[in-house]
């Protein structure tokens, strides 16, 4: 009687230890789904996963961690695995502040600290030229990030026409508006604020800031302690 307990028991460990430790290895992954919480996977995301097709289920999952580990653009996942021989991911991607067009006329979107994780055709984001070529896993220097952030603000207020880097400053036109020229260094609120006040002051034609000019002929330069307008 005792051995049929022994028996049993070892029976019930063995149900209990194979899906766990043994089916994992014996099954080999055939397909792998991707989606994300914009919807299929970009192909940044999904060429990570080619080299977790055709393993064992553990080994796919090992490769699937290992290559996310290492992506800018990943910032969680899960996977479930569905019979016979499918894995499916579901991915949290790291959401783009800006985009970037280069000098290629190549547009790239940058995450908020400046790391650039894919390429795309066109964007809706807040949009920079830059004088210089990037590529994505690439970061952005500290002066375009700074006029980034700026561009991000003035598009929050303003329809902006063009931005973009020039020379040691950031140029931008907004639409049926001045154009501006900001420094790449010093605190961005406070530029864009000064920003705001002038053009408030000009489009309510005050004596104080009367200029005669049409507002798309006006410069305001922020470069300097006294801001310029011209």
């Amino acid at each position: 009687m005792k051995i049929k307990y022994i028996f049993l028991f070892l029976f019930i460990v063995i149900l209990l230890v194979f899906p766990i430790f043994i089916l994992p290895r014996l099954i080999n992954i055939r397909e792998i789904i991707c989606k994300s919480q914009y919807g299929t996977c970009p192909n940044e995301i999904t060429t990570l996963l080619n080299s977790a097709n055709n393993r064992s289920l553990s080994d796919s999952k090992k490769e699937i961690a290992s290559n996310f580990k290492k992506s800018l653009i990943v910032e969680s996942y899960i996977t479930s695995f569905k019979l016979p021989n499918k894995i499916e991911v579901y991915v949290i991607i790291k959401k783009p502040f800006y985009a970037v067009k280069t000098k290629e006329g190549l547009t790239f979107l940058v995450l908020k600290d400046g790391f650039v994780i894919s390429k795309v055709t066109n964007s809706n984001l807040p949009t920079m030229e830059i004088d210089t070529n990037i590529d994505v896993n690439s970061k952005l220097g500290e002066k375009d990030l700074f006029a980034l952030r700026i561009v991000s603000d003035i598009f929050s207020l303003y329809k902006i026409r063009l931005s973009k880097i020039a020379g040691d400053s950031l140029q931008i036109e907004i639409e049926n508006g001045p154009k501006a020229i900001f420094p790449l260094e010093g605190d961005n609120k406070v530029l864009v604020g000064a920003f705001r006040m002038l053009f408030e002051q000009l489009n309510s034609g005050s004596e104080n800031f009367r200029i005669e000019k049409a507002l798309n002929q006006i410069t305001i330069d922020l470069r300097y302690k006294n801001p310029i307008i011209k």
